[in-house]
């Protein structure tokens, strides 16, 4: 593949015949370009575009470079079709200039735009008609093939994905380009699972998650992580399942790549144990939770999966911050379901440090959201806390009315042990009433 386009991007302040407010227009594009202030730069190469456009319409030079510009720097802001759209421009004004500028490379970079704002088919398209040019080198057509393979493994055509990368590490070859050997692992591994030859899924799986570990591809562990855990899911090994998400959900969220994390959250939380020691994960989704970088959303997330690992681990020191930590985050966003879970977990926390007086205040509180959200099935828990708490008060009659409550909210297998409480409260009741 000719080398114009790279050559291009190195020069940053090329030369042009442009009047004084143009010339001053891509001159300043270029200086925050050059600092990566793509945000302000994109804008004005745009503006210088439309200004050479309109006083030199035969340029295709001065054109075609405001053009390029405009769409690497929507591509360094991550705005993919914008960059697509841009990249686009500058093939056009490129194909009628007879060879002067690098095609299969702006078509390499259109599709890649393409698929990474999710319009996988039409980034087929563009890899497919860059394969078609003959002087493509062998790194050239590896780049293409996997991005081809890429594209075709988001449209869930898993064959074709693989033939893909087949045709890419062929061209590889002794080129050491390991990331595109560890990307490919990713989608060996994808079609092996969906064909459910799950031992040689988990062994690609496995060998991209070794090397992203080892040459620290963070983009790659979190789909090698997670296609571990859909793999263990199907051979319905769960604990081993959540094991591999809650990886995937550490990595993605320390190395910024959030996107799916409420996947493999629900992930999570589907195979959560009842009891188990989880201080561990606890701490470290408490500790991640604060992180300055994370939008609240995915630290919401992460206070309710420490919440749950410390009730879980019966770590109810450490599951009162956490849990009035995701509350107060959950009133900012308006999340009143997670609002009432957390309350729930401050009254049990509370219980569990003998501060009855406000346990019986915070699950007074929790019933009440609860039984106007979704976490219904936290009611029965609820009403328990609250009758413990108020019979450590000495409020025997409001203790035998909760745990009432609760069993109305109890599967019948728990009604036999609700039971018994309930005589015992109710004993202690009587021997008030004959004391009296």
């Amino acid at each position: 593949m000719k080398r114009y386009i790279l050559v291009l991007i190195l020069i940053l302040i090329p030369l042009y015949s442009f009047g004084d407010d143009l010339e001053s227009t891509v001159s300043d594009a270029f200086e925050l370009y050059s600092v990566n202030n793509f945000a302000e730069a994109a804008p004005m190469f745009e503006e210088a575009y439309y200004m050479a456009k309109k006083n030199t319409p035969k340029d295709i030079s001065s054109r075609f470079r405001t053009s390029l510009y405009a769409a690497l720097s929507y591509r360094g802001m991550q705005d993919y079709q914008q960059a697509s759209a841009w990249f686009a421009v500058s093939l056009a004004l490129a194909e009628k200039a007879k060879d002067l500028y690098d095609i299969p490379t702006l078509l390499s970079y259109i599709a890649e735009s393409e698929r990474m704002a999710g319009n996988a088919r039409k980034a087929e398209e563009y890899y497919a008609k860059a394969l078609l040019y003959s002087d493509l080198t062998d790194r050239d057509k590896a780049v293409l093939y996997y991005g081809l393979a890429e594209s075709r493994r988001i449209n869930e055509n898993y064959t074709g994905s693989k033939e893909s990368c087949d045709n890419a590490l062929h061209y590889a070859g002794n080129l050491k380009l390991y990331k595109i050997l560890s990307s490919c692992d990713i989608i060996y591994g994808e079609y092996y699972r969906v064909n459910k030859d799950y031992a040689k899924a988990m062994y690609y799986f496995t060998r991209a998650h070794d090397t992203s570990r080892a040459r620290k591809y963070s983009d790659i562990l979190v789909p090698a992580l997670n296609g571990m855990g859909l793999t263990s899911e199907a051979l319905h090994r769960s604990d081993a399942a959540r094991e591999y998400f809650e990886q995937a959900f550490f990595a993605a969220v320390e190395n910024g790549a959030v996107d799916n994390t409420d996947i493999i959250y629900k992930k999570i939380i589907s195979y959560m144990p009842e009891n188990g020691s989880f201080k561990y994960q606890g701490d470290k989704a408490f500790e991640l939770a604060g992180l300055e970088y994370l939008d609240d959303d995915t630290s919401l997330l992460l206070y309710s999966l420490s919440a749950l690992y410390y009730r879980t681990g019966q770590r109810y020191k450490e599951l009162y911050p956490a849990a009035e930590a995701g509350y107060n985050l959950a009133l900012t966003l308006s999340e009143q379901n997670q609002a009432a879970e957390f309350l729930y977990d401050m009254s049990l926390s509370l219980l569990k440090s003998e501060e009855y007086e406000e346990c019986a205040a915070r699950s007074e509180e929790a019933i009440s959201r609860l039984k106007s959200s979704d976490k219904k099935n936290l009611l029965k828990d609820a009403y328990i806390v609250q009758s413990d708490c108020l019979y450590n008060l000495g409020y025997y009659k409001q203790a035998y009315e909760s745990l009432e409550n609760a069993i109305t909210h109890a599967k019948l297998s728990e009604h036999e042990e609700l039971d018994k409480r309930l005589e015992e409260i109710k004993e202690k009741l009587n021997l008030i009433e004959d004391a009296e």
